[in-house]
């Protein structure tokens, strides 16, 4: 469940990435308070094609995992009027590409740190909690 997803490169199922900016390096100057975009956020150094990179092309790739509807309906999205139950079976059944990548991190997170770390690191990641919206 967990390795399959859209098409990398579908702009229909996939949003464009998000830039990572060493701020300390960029003078404050060319940040424009009132442009809050998370793909471009200094237009002068992130190019409108820079945020469709490819994964192996990126020096950091974090993958969203849909969950439960509970927990995707949770939270509200400004993008959308309202999250439906046929938009989440929509991309919780998109199976065009797979990822294990994710395998060998775990597995070598594991050897880094040691399995009663990364236990006690990982408790409960994964659990799904009761969500209220009140």
């Amino acid at each position: 469940r967990w390795i399959w997803h859209g098409a990398l490169l579908d702009s229909q199922v996939n949003k464009p990435g998000k830039a990572l900016v060493d701020v300390s390096r960029i003078p404050s100057t060319l940040f424009d308070i009132e442009q809050t975009d998370p793909h471009r956020p200094v237009r002068n150094f992130c190019s409108e094609a820079g945020v469709w990179i490819q994964n192996q092309d990126s020096a950091l790739v974090l993958h969203h995992y849909i969950g439960t509807f509970e927990q995707w309906s949770f939270r509200s999205d400004p993008r959308v009027s309202r999250r439906t139950r046929e938009q989440f079976d929509f991309y919780r059944n998109l199976n065009s590409s797979w990822d294990v990548s994710m395998f060998s991190w775990l597995e070598r997170f594991v050897d880094e740190v040691g399995v009663v770390r990364a236990r006690d690191l990982l408790e409960g990641v994964g659990t799904v909690s009761v969500l209220s919206n009140t």
